[in-house]
């Protein structure tokens, strides 16, 4: 079991046990409604007020006269991954085979996944091409 799993039961497990305690061997102040009610406003006090802190305003810097190329940033798209060949898949072909044939590693078969959007893993369909990433 993961350690999430015990954490999760033994927290239920002490919830539950609370809650099925008899309400005549609890705590005194306590009773089957939950805390005994408030009986006057003397009770109750305000939070303090948090401390304030004091800021000062960041030196402001002259900025450099603005050119041409300074004024219309290049937009940077991400390198996409190199498409070495495709393969049109046959009756057997898994996408670990595709990975263990092309990439070498049966393991790097998510990077054929991800290099084919829409390709299904599970339902692969003969005669699809299928693009295989470089090795």
């Amino acid at each position: 079991m993961s350690r999430l799993t015990i954490i999760c039961v033994a927290l239920g497990m002490i919830l539950f046990a609370g809650c099925a305690q008899d309400p005549s061997s609890s705590d005194p102040g306590m009773h089957a409604g939950g805390p005994p009610p408030l009986r006057g406003t003397d009770q109750l006090r305000p939070a303090p007020a948090p401390a304030r802190i004091e800021t000062t305003p960041p030196e402001t810097v002259a900025a450099a006269p603005a050119t041409a190329e300074s004024v219309s940033p290049q937009p940077v798209a991400p390198a996409p991954q190199p498409v070495v060949k495709t393969h049109t898949l046959q009756k057997g072909d898994t996408l670990w085979s595709l990975a263990t044939k092309y990439l070498g590693d049966g393991k790097r078969w998510p990077e054929i996944v991800a290099l084919n959007p829409g390709l299904e893993p599970k339902t692969l369909t003969v005669g699809k091409t299928v693009n295989i990433p470089a090795r």
